[in-house]
């Protein structure tokens, strides 16, 4: 005999749905891993990078004040040069995950136009069949 013959409605209902909140954990992380590889949160190789960048900013800009005349406009381009390639950087990273956020919508969209045709199918049956036992009982009185 099966388990869930021994339990009552409303303990198949919980273990039905315990069930269906470990297999939701287990999407969540799943997408949550999958968008902090392409960029939803802050790796340690992001890190890295955005560390660098602060300190090239930085010394740059250090470099201007103390530097003589014709080298503290050389280190301000180059400070500026930095920031341009950090907002640039920002902007890619920023493109990939509204493109993957994006192509999860759509999916979601498809999913739903689906489940919307299956329960219109669902219904048009469900009528059918009232159809044929109201048929049935008028003509039995």
């Amino acid at each position: 005999m099966s388990r869930k013959k021994k339990l009552t409605e409303g303990e198949e209902i919980d273990e039905q749905l315990e069930e269906e909140i470990k297999q939701f954990l287990k999407e969540k992380e799943k997408i949550r891993s999958i968008i902090g590889n392409i960029g939803g949160k802050n790796t340690r190789k992001s890190e890295i990078v955005n560390v660098t960048f602060i300190t090239l900013v930085i010394l740059s800009f250090i470099g201007s004040v103390m530097l003589s005349e014709p080298f503290q406009a050389i280190s301000i381009d180059i400070a500026i040069l930095l920031v341009s390639f950090k907002i640039s950087y920002m902007l890619y990273q920023a493109a990939k995950v509204n493109h993957f956020q994006f192509w999860i919508l759509s999916s979601i969209e498809w999913k739903i136009n689906q489940v919307a045709n299956n329960i219109d199918k669902i219904e048009k049956k469900l009528e059918k069949i009232v159809d044929k036992k109201t048929n049935n009982t008028s003509f039995k009185k």
